[in-house]
């Protein structure tokens, strides 16, 4: 039924569970286009009553709860991004009003605040959101799913310097030259066997701090990847005002690894065999049956490893800070060097394609030009071909002599 007060019009409907909402319009034409398109709503079962449909902070919550089983470095950024960009925007506003125009506006407005890849995972985020709001009947569409993609930020170009993004600086890893250096200056024990096996495997040190002996084969001389270390903890949720509930101590979890192409098996060399036969005595034992634990035998924190193996070795050798990331750098850059193929230096590394290998590596492949093209023209053409081309232009200044002399 269609009212008109005040020189609006109200429309008021049955929404068939008891109730009577209404809905005030400017015109009447306004009114009458909402009050058919109720009327099929309500035929088909379409309908969503107004008083059902739950804030985004109210349904975020439920849609957090499903990413109790991610690992808890993935729940932990999940739990900033809710807490960060999306809950301050969003978390009183009723879900069927998030359309694609507000959508549009909050990517617009935290694109000048984050990163582009910040921007996307933001995104994601919210549209996980309203994906479970929709397939619970809660509103009839996912406003990201009409979303325009999102095209690359320009970047400018000063003083002819890479701005690529992505990708590894070569100034920032340490050359096998350097590698060398640093094994010689590392300490006999933990550190040379450590940072040994990170150079000469790629592997993450999540991996590594993971890694049992009873997934290290000393007679085959293989290492396989079962599992990674995590630290990460999730926060509570923060309130309106911005506050988080005390939390307690962070501890060791162990996951499967990153990918799945990431469980892999990794053959190494002699002489870091015989380097993990000689560590494997001084080993501090524990319950995880750890091949690079903490002194007590528990998991050992990235950071402690860091700071109490990696950077006094570089400062011995006098070599530039790096990180333990580095050293899987480093592994991948002289693969390549040496002339490892884009699908062998994947597998060892365990990316999940070739893509990746390319692009976090563009800058280490050789970039100079080859004589493919002269090959391929010369097995496409023939040396007969280029004979009968030689011969018509000889013949061609034979014919120009004659008619000069004449």
């Amino acid at each position: 039924m269609i009212v008109k007060r005040n020189g609006k019009y109200q429309v008021r409907y049955f929404d068939g569970l008891g109730n009577r909402p209404s809905k005030t319009v400017d015109t009447k034409r306004e009114a009458q286009a909402f009050e058919d398109q109720m009327r099929q709503e309500l035929r088909r079962g379409e309908y969503i009553a107004p008083k059902t449909i739950p804030t985004f902070g109210e349904k975020a919550a439920d849609w957090f709860k499903t990413t109790a089983n991610c690992c808890p470095g993935t729940a932990a950024n999940y739990r900033g991004i809710l807490d960060n960009w999306l809950l301050p925007r969003f978390r009183n506003v009723r879900l069927d009003r998030i359309d694609v125009q507000a959508v549009e506006k909050f990517r617009t407005d935290i694109g000048e605040k984050t990163g582009h890849c910040n921007v996307g995972q933001i995104i994601a985020v919210l549209g996980r959101v309203l994906e479970m709001a929709r397939r619970h009947k809660q509103v009839r569409e996912n406003a990201t799913d009409d979303l325009p993609r999102l095209g690359p930020k320009a970047a400018e170009i000063v003083d002819d310097v890479d701005v690529d993004r992505g990708t590894v600086d070569p100034a920032k890893v340490l050359n096998p030259a350097e590698v060398g250096i640093l094994l010689n200056h590392a300490e006999n024990g933990f550190d040379r066997a450590f940072l040994t096996t990170a150079a000469l495997t790629g592997m993450r040190d999540g991996e590594l701090l993971a890694l049992r002996w009873s997934e290290v084969d000393l007679v085959t001389a293989k290492i396989s990847v079962e599992r990674t270390l995590s630290w990460a903890r999730v926060l509570p949720a923060k309130s309106e005002t911005g506050e988080r509930a005390e939390v307690g101590p962070v501890t060791p979890r162990f996951y499967p690894p990153k990918t799945k192409t990431s469980r892999r098996t990794l053959a190494i060399p002699g002489q870091l065999v015989s380097i993990l036969r000689v560590w494997k005595l001084r080993c501090p034992p524990g319950k995880d049956n750890l091949v690079f634990p903490a002194p007590d035998g528990t998991p050992l924190h990235r950071s402690r490893a860091l700071k109490g193996s990696l950077r006094p070795t570089l400062r011995r050798a006098k070599l530039r800070p790096v990180t333990l990331h580095s050293l899987r750098h480093s592994f991948a850059s002289a693969l390549i060097g040496n002339g490892s193929s884009v699908v062998e230096v994947q597998h060892l590394l365990g990316h999940s394609s070739a893509t990746i290998t390319l692009k976090v590596y563009a800058h280490f492949f050789p970039s100079a030009q080859s004589d493919a093209v002269s090959r391929l023209a010369g097995s496409i053409l023939g040396g007969n071909s280029l004979r009968r081309e030689s011969d018509t232009l000889a013949s061609d200044d034979g014919v120009a002599n004659v008619s000069a002399t004449a």
